[in-house]
């Protein structure tokens, strides 16, 4: 087996420069990853919000109570969105919404 000679100082630094810009690079690649992600994210939150206030909002309310103004007239009552029945079971869906309402 062949031993290395030992590696000059100016090779030492250039190995460790290229360490550092690699780690760097990395570092920014994952930054800008995570800040497309949250775009992405907030564009579907807004997505949502709008979907819920042209097409659910007229019966399930504002507040996703069931008790919009197009409720009651209704022969099943809509669904409430914030009783804690609805959400039992669906730990995914729960955490979704809690996330955002912790993010206001």
């Amino acid at each position: 087996m062949e031993t290395k000679a030992a590696e000059t100082p100016g090779q030492e630094e250039k190995y460790l420069m290229k360490r550092i810009l690699g780690c760097a690079m990395v570092v920014m690649f994952l930054g800008a990853a995570l800040l497309l992600a949250k775009s992405v994210e907030g564009s579907e939150y807004d997505k949502g919000k709008t979907l819920y206030k042209n097409k659910c909002q007229f019966c399930h309310g504002i507040r996703g109570d069931g008790k919009g103004p197009a409720a009651e007239p209704l022969l099943g009552h809509p669904v409430d969105f914030i009783n804690s029945k609805f959400w039992q079971g669906d730990v995914e869906k729960k955490s979704k919404i809690q996330s955002r309402k912790a993010r206001k």
